[in-house]
């Protein structure tokens, strides 16, 4: 091509080198890369990650590994560069290595994505070490990146293979699911919601008073009234305690919907029967809604239930 005079591109380049992966010809496929210059076409950042890209998925992370560290210092890496290392190594099967990297990765001040944090999780998951997935999870949270589908499914993989296990160390509770309920709310993804709703009671895991409030919060937001009662009356039947966050959720659905006697039959429920003394915040929702409704009557009972009480003091 070049004594024809044919201009050799970047595209060319990268299918030569994918060729030579394909083949096995990892030495071949770097030394391409090192030749470009002599055709013309200088080496940049794009075909330094095609190289090693290439190389990753093939499973030869050694000889992408050893091509990263030697030009690194040339070619800024980026997170596409790392992910792709990070994803070699676990596809090779040495995820201390894939930690490493995923570590320097961060120290270099490179932000990992979504899809770096679903790699590492899935390769923790798949090699037994569920509680750093966890922690991984967790970070991945702090750090304000949002899951994706891929990343809930490895976490429902491996809480299906612990319900398969009589390993302890490993089974699920509650406190597992719920963070991933909190961030399934946050993506106000209902229908993620259900799906680890099943998983969970597939596994006999018991949902606890955190975790009907997330989801009947969830519900209520979407108009699922159906599924918020369903959930209650679960509760209920399970003999989970509900709190003063339950009542707010359920009250305050039910004066959206303009259902003033269940939301009053709720709020003596929980005062009367549960003991519970509603916050300042619940109190004063519950006046504000019913004031808009133009419900006074009840306004006047509310308060009178919430004096009674010693809850309040004020005049209405």
């Amino acid at each position: 091509m070049k004594a024809r005079g044919v201009e050799i591109t970047m595209d060319t380049f990268s299918v030569l080198v994918r060729r030579y992966v394909r083949a096995g010809l990892a030495a071949e496929a770097v030394h391409a890369f090192n030749r470009m210059e002599d055709y013309g076409c200088t080496p940049d950042k794009v075909a330094f990650s095609i190289v090693i890209s290439s190389l990753c998925r093939k499973r030869r992370a050694s000889e992408a590994q050893s091509f990263f560290d030697s030009l690194k210092h040339r070619f800024e890496p980026d997170v596409i560069v790392y992910t792709s290392l990070i994803h070699g190594w676990c596809r090779a099967g040495n995820i201390s290595k894939a930690e490493e990297v995923f570590s320097d990765m961060k120290i270099a001040g490179i932000k990992p994505n979504v899809y770096t944090y679903s790699i590492v999780i899935d390769s923790l998951c798949r090699c037994g070490q569920i509680t750093r997935a966890h922690d991984v999870f967790s970070e991945m949270i702090d750090a304000g990146c949002d899951p994706n589908a891929v990343t809930f499914n490895n976490l429902m993989r491996v809480h299906v293979k612990a319900g398969r296990t009589e390993k302890k160390e490993v089974s699920p509770n509650a406190s597992t699911f719920n963070s991933i309920f909190g961030c399934v709310a946050k993506l106000h993804d209902v229908n993620a919601a259900h799906r680890m709703y099943a998983r969970m009671k597939g596994l006999n895991c018991q949902p606890n008073t955190l975790t009907y409030n997330i989801l009947m919060r969830m519900f209520a937001d979407s108009k699922s009234t159906d599924m918020v009662l369903k959930l209650k009356k679960e509760m209920d039947e399970s003999e989970v305690e509900p709190n003063v966050n339950t009542y707010r959720i359920l009250i305050s659905m039910f004066c959206q919907m303009g259902h003033w006697n269940n939301a009053y039959k709720l709020m003596k429920e929980m005062v009367e029967e549960k003991c519970l003394k509603p916050n300042l915040s619940v109190y004063e929702m519950v006046l504000e809604l019913l004031r808009k409704a133009g419900q006074l009557k009840s306004m006047k009972s509310w308060w009178i239930m919430m004096v009674a009480r010693g809850f309040v003091s004020r005049p209405l």
